[in-house]
């Protein structure tokens, strides 16, 4: 399969290879897959493979993926495992992912998961013995309420705490941003979805949309509100902005993750929403110490 430009010319697309060359089994299944330039010579992807063997079950299922170097040897990408494998509910849907070494051993990746378990449009981390792990990011996967609770919760601190706890806290919720988009991630091929408002047509009938979505937007609320709280100037949002655009334009060029114009809106008016919230904190927060104070004085 050779990818074209709309002139119908070869083209390298954003993965960073021309053409692929599969190797057929004799159910005429794909067992072998390259990835090769417009002269046919076998190149690695960002991930670190240059190609890909699967191995099927009786259901013409992919139960394993072995990655491949340019010799066509078994080899480890870049995110440390040479062997995927599946396994699927009986409805047919994918159930796991578990990673391994070239030699069959289990692997750890970037946040200390051995595979992920999908349930419904929910992906779980999984341990070594394939079993769901005790972490934060299971608890906000499963259950998005929690990023509501802690995103109001942590508003509400900002809002009240004294200015040196303010930063202090501000400090630890940029890591926990960075964390949640750019650290630890697995590193892929380049990808960009630059079309605004993109899942428009799915947000209302995707669960695991409707997630995405929201928590792109709750996720910098508080950090709109710390901003606010520190500064007490309005035209903090445009840091969020900043900041999603940085965060972004990382996710392009290194690979982790995808560059979306959908997230850079959601953070911007999660970071506009934010501001709003603490401007309104901190006015009920004055009407109560003002009327606190009018009954001191009242009962003086």
């Amino acid at each position: 399969m050779i990818y074209l430009d709309m002139n119908g010319l070869p083209t390298v697309n954003l993965s960073g290879f021309v053409q692929e060359k599969r190797i057929l089994d004799e159910e005429n299944r794909i067992a072998q897959k390259f990835y090769c330039d417009i002269n046919g010579k076998v190149v690695c992807l960002q991930a670190g493979q240059a190609g890909e063997a699967y191995f099927y079950d009786e259901y013409n299922r992919i139960i394993q993926v072995t990655f491949l170097n340019q010799d066509g040897e078994p080899a480890a990408i870049k995110d440390g495992y040479g062997i995927l494998k599946k396994t699927y509910y009986r409805d047919g849907n994918e159930k796991t992912n578990m990673y391994f070494d070239a030699s069959g051993n289990p692997v750890p990746l970037n946040k200390g998961q051995y595979g992920i378990q999908r349930v419904g449009e929910i992906s779980l981390y999984l341990n070594k013995n394939g079993q769901v792990k005790l972490c934060i990011d299971n608890l906000l996967n499963a259950y998005p309420v929690m990023v509501v609770v802690i995103g109001i919760v942590l508003c509400i601190l900002f809002c009240i705490v004294p200015q040196k706890l303010k930063v202090v806290i501000f400090l630890f919720y940029m890591l926990f941003i960075f964390y949640e988009t750019l650290m630890f991630r697995e590193i892929g091929n380049i990808r960009a979805n630059l079309v605004l408002f993109s899942y428009a047509n799915t947000f209302l009938r995707s669960w695991k949309i409707r997630v995405d979505v929201i928590n792109n937007v709750w996720l910098f609320i508080p950090f709109g509100t710390g901003l606010y709280a520190i500064f007490r100037k309005k035209k903090v949002w445009i840091t969020a902005l900043v900041l999603s655009g940085v965060i972004e334009s990382i996710q392009y060029f290194t690979g982790l993750g995808i560059a979306e114009l959908d997230d850079l809106f959601g953070n911007t008016l999660g970071g506009v929403i934010g501001v709003a919230a603490g401007v309104a904190i901190f006015y009920v927060l004055g009407k109560w110490r003002n009327m606190s104070k009018e009954r001191m004085s009242d009962s003086v």
